[in-house]
């Protein structure tokens, strides 16, 4: 039922400007992943609504809701075991998330350590953050 919405709000309204349609496709594909899912392109779907969320949230200055889309996102990668098959969207959402839960959460919060902990298990010896 949830993709089904989504799909419907993807076609009709979202065009990219339309901030609630947004949001509604975002919200509509994080309830259709099923967590036992090793379909890709619905998880990757699901991600990108949910970088999505994080962005305009961020534009409105709205911190706590874009760590929350984000934090969203990793558990989907986590739970639905496509992390290492996904480790460049994985990279991605956790440096897009680190900096925003130092200023949500503050520094040396559980949230911001398991955020810099994540990249650095991503990021080689060699590179930098």
């Amino acid at each position: 039922w949830h993709r089904l919405c989504a799909d419907w709000y993807e076609i009709k309204l979202a065009n990219g400007k339309n901030f609630a349609a947004s949001f509604m496709v975002g919200f509509h594909l994080a309830r259709a992943v099923d967590y036992k899912t090793t379909d890709v392109e619905i998880v990757q779907r699901t991600l990108s609504a949910l970088e999505v969320m994080a962005e305009l949230a961020q534009r409105c200055y709205a911190f706590r809701p874009a760590v929350v889309y984000l934090q969203r996102a990793c558990a989907i990668l986590d739970a639905t075991g496509l992390s290492d098959v996904l480790q460049e969207r994985t990279l991605k959402i956790l440096q897009t998330m680190a900096p925003l839960t130092l200023i949500v959460c503050g520094a040396g919060s559980v949230e911001a350590t398991i955020a810099y902990q994540g990249l650095r298990q991503l990021v080689p010896e060699s590179g930098t953050l």
